[in-house]
This record gives structure tokens, sequence and C-alpha cells, in this order.
């Protein structure tokens, strides 16, 4: 029988001659320090960085492992995605009809013991709600606090702090619409393949390509991906595909309009830290981006939670008709500005 690892190994094969194209590093204490990380992480930043190292002074980092992290989660529960199939697993294709909830100490002794179907993966929960919520240990949020960020976090907490756990787990391709994300590497390694929003459309179908397809979507939390299996693409076509592996104490940048999908590598552990991103130049820069204010728009107004989206926007427009008013109209007086400069 193909085993998980087997599998995935076999996987990677098919990509194993592309010539992928590597990200600006820095390294923590050498060429990034606590006087430049804010030149480093702005918060109009355009291009993904790796920091290495960045994520080294947190308890995290210290003290949990693939023996330890159970029991400093305690009995907080968590819930958790199921893959039906190896192929499923590899590409992000989970079971949305199966809700599974276990402590983290259960589902350690699962990944080391499994791997057989079906499979599963604990994805993009965010600790700092479980924290309000009272449903963590005392003290919780001092294990994911990172003093590297100090000087960004002067003015504003992180939006979430979302916790990845799983065995050769993989993320389908998708970007973040509106806010900053770090991605912080706690223990084993991750692979994170990266292009930027208009670069390689003649690769990928998006699955929010127009108002009327996004506001289609039955299951919102699939808006901004595309509907292509990112992993049994061609990578060797795409125009400019980036590839990093981050270790343990590593860091990625990953700016709102960048696609990018993850696989790790056996027993791994990442918390991502998002940060509110209060400057929109990516809408406009180097092009604009059309799809991606579809997005940000029917974000920005909480379409994307809505029961019934159209019915929504009708609600929006009335109570809101002076302020979209004003913001297509400097909209209008940018796009009028730019184009007889």
């Amino acid at each position: 029988m193909n085993t998980n690892s087997d599998y995935i190994k076999n996987k990677r094969l098919q990509h194993s001659n592309v010539n992928y194209k590597k990200l600006k590093e820095y390294t923590w204490n050498i060429d990034a320090n606590i006087k430049n990380i804010k030149n480093i992480i702005p918060d109009d930043i355009l291009e993904p960085v790796v920091i290495r190292g960045f994520y080294k002074k947190t308890f995290a980092y210290n003290c949990w492992n693939v023996n330890t992290i159970g029991k400093y989660f305690g009995d907080a529960l968590f819930d958790i995605e199921q893959y039906d199939n190896l192929e499923k697993y590899y590409s992000a294709d989970k079971n949305l009809e199966i809700n599974a909830t276990t402590k983290v100490s259960n589902y350690m002794k699962y990944l080391k013991k499994n791997q057989t179907e079906p499979f599963y993966y604990l994805a993009e929960v965010d600790i700092q709600e479980k924290i309000k919520d009272d449903e963590m240990p005392n003290g919780f949020d001092m294990y994911i606090l990172n003093p590297n960020l100090a000087p960004i976090m002067v003015k504003q907490e992180p939006h979430a702090e979302n916790l990845f756990l799983g065995n050769n787990a993989s993320s389908g391709c998708h970007m973040h619409i509106e806010d900053n994300y770090i991605l912080n590497q706690v223990f084993g390694s991750k692979t994170i393949y990266l292009f930027e929003f208009d670069d390689s459309n003649h690769m990928i179908n998006k699955n929010s390509d127009s108002l009327k397809k996004a506001l289609k979507i039955t299951h919102c939390e699939f808006i901004n991906f595309i509907s292509n299996n990112f992993f049994d693409l061609d990578h060797s076509k795409f125009n400019n595909l980036y590839k990093v592996t981050l270790n343990p104490g590593d860091s990625l940048v990953i700016p709102p309009h960048w696609w990018h999908a993850t696989t790790g590598h056996g027993i791994n552990c990442s918390v991502t830290t998002v940060l509110q991103r209060n400057n929109i130049n990516y809408l406009f820069f180097p092009t604009i981006k059309k799809n991606l204010w579809i997005l940000y728009f029917i974000k920005k107004i909480g379409i994307i939670e809505a029961d019934n989206k159209l019915e929504y926007i009708e609600d929006v427009i009335e109570d809101n008709f002076v302020s979209i008013l004003l913001i297509l109209s400097g909209l209008y007086f940018y796009l009028s500005k730019k184009k007889y400069k």
C-alpha cells in the first residue's frame, strides 16, 4: 500500500526540474533587526519577504515540538478538517460535511501513528479568538508573543494568530484579499509557492473572476481560492513562480494580493500572524486589479458572510449610498488623473 509519505514524495517529483524564482531574504540579527523591521514589513508592502530566524524568540519555538505541544494546549478543543483520501489530502480538497473536534494532545497521538485514510488537518484556527472566549489555558498568549514584532505592534494588535498543525498536509492555492500575513514556522518545515495576483492568469481559474460568479459561491471560504489543483498544474509554465521552504523559527511575510499554496513536510506546526493593512495600493499597482477589487468590496461590506448575498447588497447600498458614491467618485477622479498624466 502506498503510504502518505511515499505518495507525497512521488507527487513532488513531477516538479523536480522546475526553475523556481527566489524571494528576497533577510536573517534576523544580521541584516534584519528591531531597528529596521518596520522598513522590512511596512504597511504598504507589495512583495513577499523571508526573514530567517524571526520567530526564534518565542516560547512556542523554544518549547513546542511533536512530543510536548499537546500539554500546552490543555483541554482546549479544536476543529479539524477531514480528507477522504490521499489525493484530496494533498490537493486540500476537504470533506465539507464532516466536522470533527478534538484536543491537541489526542490529535498529536493520531498524527504520529496514522498513515491511512481518512486524513486530518488542524488548519487556520484563530488562537486569539479562543483566548478571548476563555477556551485556552491562562497566559497562553505569551506562548505566541513575538518580541521582534514590537515596533510594528505599537499601534495595533494582531487581527488573528492562526494555528496550522498537520502531517504532510497542504493548503489550496489562495490569497488573503486585505491584510498582511506573517507565516511563522514553529517546528518541522513547510514549502510555500507564490505568484502575484495577475502574473499568471493563463494558468489559473479564479473563483471570483466576476461579481456574479463570486456571489454564486456556496461556501464563502473558497471565494479567495483558485478552482484548479495547483499541485497538478505545470509549474514550468508560470511566468514568475516563487518557492521557499521555511525551517523552524523562519517567517514569511505575504501581502494580500499574492496567490500561494503550502505543503508541509512530515509533522509540522505554523502560527500565522495577521496584521491589519491600511494601505490599499496593491489594488492599483502595478496594474489595476479588477477582480481583486470585487473581492475587497464584498469582503469589506460583509457580503461573504451573508446568507442571501443579493438581498444583503440591496440593504448595504440603501444604508450606505452616500459613502459608496464618495468612494466611486474618488476612484473616478484617481483614474482620470492617472490617464492624463
